[in-house]
């Protein structure tokens, strides 16, 4: 007799890790606080803006070993194999991390790609020096959190969260007092003090649960399409060090679309408004989806309807709730006082926030059919369908900005969605096709 999958089950591993995503939202509020009250705000803000996202594309493979460990399951053996990898990973992204703090190269692309000026310089050096700890926080969060998504404890992604909120609220009433740190600085310690917390929460009882995993395969261990080798590792994992650099340079390529539509500056402030208003609510179905899939499409092979259909409920739940406050005053209320936009900018933004309202769903299938090739092994797909996303978002945002320059920033909505259908579409096909 099967093992019958409950969503008294599914609910307790998805609601911690949507709380987690939630609470994850506000560490750049504290962050974007604590720089806002040094002598210069805007500058700092952009240091620390430009500094911090080139820092986080660099160590991004760090955390792309997390879906490898999660598809293995209670396996010593491949995990151990996959650590060794991610070791080499880590080598790598640390030292390109120290080639831009520490030389010329990182000043010539902060300045000619970053758009940061020689004012700046100084106070993104600082921050990458601080943020040379970020790969390695990566690598031990995704390292941990793998175990945890394993052992389905996932209230203790919850409780990490938490915790590394907690410390940056603290770190951010404490540092500045010291009159020792400024700027851009300042925020780096807030963000890499909070990370560094969290890891330390997160690592304890994921330590406490290796331990009892079997050192030989039994019933909890499932068979793998792929050898515990570092070349298998490599194969698996190449992918998606793709993914996360293709998502790197996806922003830049959008935001370069989208200046060249009628007054530029309105187009893109809008399209930032718009998009942080809708990942107020993608948060509850980007990676958690994915994991949630995983989890237990890897136990239950035969109940994949009720994993859909939980995550066809999740949703709709989140379509209505972003079309209910796009068009009611609630809406208003989030983008003014939440987000902290001009009344003029939160009426603009109703239009793309709800042609933006359908990619909750297309996110949801994608990472669906993303579990599906991890669990086969499958994750050169899982690369092709994100540079197929990209290639038909560039496409979309040029022919728009060409086309009908007027149409602001509905032209990025636009874009993002054919993008994501493109990838959605593809990796259903592989899905449902391959062994």
């Amino acid at each position: 007799m099967k093992n019958q999958l409950t969503n008294k089950e599914i609910l307790k591993f998805y609601l911690p890790l949507a709380t987690a995503a939630f609470i994850m939202m506000f560490s750049n509020n504290i962050v974007n606080s604590v720089l806002s009250q040094t002598a210069n705000p805007k500058a700092a803000l952009a240091a620390f803006s430009v500094a911090f996202s080139y820092a986080e594309m660099i160590a991004a493979p760090c955390f792309s070993g997390l879906s490898m460990y999660v598809t293995l399951g209670r396996d010593k053996l491949y995990f151990r194999n996959t650590l060794r990898f991610t070791f080499k990973v880590l080598a790598v992204t640390s030292t390109a991390l120290l080639i831009f703090a520490f030389t010329p190269f990182g000043e010539y692309i902060a300045s000619t790609y970053g758009g940061a000026t020689p004012q700046m310089m100084k106070e993104i050096s600082e921050v990458w020096r601080y943020a040379l700890l970020l790969p390695l926080l990566f690598f031990l969060m995704a390292t941990s959190r793998a175990v945890l998504l394993t052992e389905k404890a996932t209230y203790y992604v919850t409780i990490s969260r938490v915790v590394r909120l907690i410390s940056m609220i603290g770190l951010s009433l404490f540092l500045p007092n010291l009159g020792v740190f400024s700027g851009a600085t300042l925020g780096a310690l807030v963000m890499i003090g909070g990370m560094s917390i969290e890891v330390i929460a997160s690592v304890i009882p994921a330590v406490f649960f290796y331990r009892k995993w079997p050192d030989k395969p039994d019933s909890t261990i499932i068979e793998k399409p792929y050898p515990a080798t570092q070349k298998a590792a490599l194969k698996f994992l190449a992918p998606l060090m793709v993914i996360s650099f293709m998502w790197g340079i996806s922003r830049p390529i959008l935001f370069s679309g989208l200046a060249r539509m009628d007054n530029p500056e309105l187009t893109i402030a809008t399209y930032r408004v718009a998009t942080n208003f809708i990942w107020l609510y993608i948060v509850f179905i980007e990676e958690n989806t994915k994991q949630l899939s995983i989890a237990f499409l890897s136990k239950y092979k035969y109940e994949a309807m009720k994993v859909i259909a939980f995550i066809s409920k999740t949703c709709v739940i989140v379509v209505f709730a972003i079309l209910i406050t796009a068009i009611t005053p609630f809406g208003k209320i989030i983008l003014e006082r939440v987000i902290g936009v001009e009344p003029e900018m939160a009426a603009l933004s109703t239009l793309p926030i709800l042609a933006l309202a359908v990619f909750p769903v297309l996110q949801a299938k994608q990472e669906f059919f993303q579990a599906n090739l991890l669990l086969r092994g499958h994750t050169n797909y899982l690369g092709y369908g994100k540079v197929l996303n990209i290639i038909f978002m560039s496409i979309s945002i040029f022919a728009l900005s060409t086309l009908v320059p007027h149409i602001g920033a509905v032209a990025g909505a636009i874009a993002l969605i054919i993008g994501m259908a493109f990838e959605m579409i593809f990796l259903g096909y592989y899905a449902k096709n391959l062994n």
